[in-house]
């Protein structure tokens, strides 16, 4: 049976010391123990701007803006399909604190340090668009 891909949104969220958010999935969830840009599953009845503010906060506990879509990719694993949308966001207000829950980690890095952390396959393209200076991203 071939079943439609799970529709996915990740947020690319800079700080205003121009730092990316990045969080550790937990250890007991599909690609565990990996880093990742926040986010996760639309539910029906959701766009993606309304899932990926819904995300941000249960996970986080930060307040973000949604801007436009950077990269959309699509993820094939074993058990499911993924389409991940990343969109570029902002922190409506700064200083907010990171509260994490459903995540084992977070930090702030400089672009230039994401090759430092070990991601899905899946976010590669995206990790080489953003290094690459590729502000528009790049629908697929």
């Amino acid at each position: 049976m071939n079943r439609p891909p799970l529709a996915v949104v990740a947020a690319i969220i800079r700080n205003n010391k121009n730092q990316l958010l990045i969080t550790k999935r937990p250890a007991h969830v599909h690609l565990g123990g990996f880093w990742e840009f926040p986010g996760g599953k639309v539910d029906p009845g959701e766009d993606d701007r309304q899932a990926l503010v819904r995300e941000i906060r249960e996970e986080t506990g930060l307040d973000v803006r949604v801007g436009k879509l950077f990269w959309r990719e699509l993820a094939h694993f074993p058990e499911k399909t993924v389409r991940l949308n990343f969109y570029n966001c902002t922190l409506s207000h700064e200083p907010q604190t990171v509260t994490p829950d459903e995540i084992d980690d977070y930090r702030w890095v400089e672009l230039s340090a994401l090759r430092d952390f070990n991601f899905p396959e899946a976010d590669a393209a995206l990790i080489d668009r953003l290094l690459n200076g590729n502000e528009n991203g790049e629908n697929r």
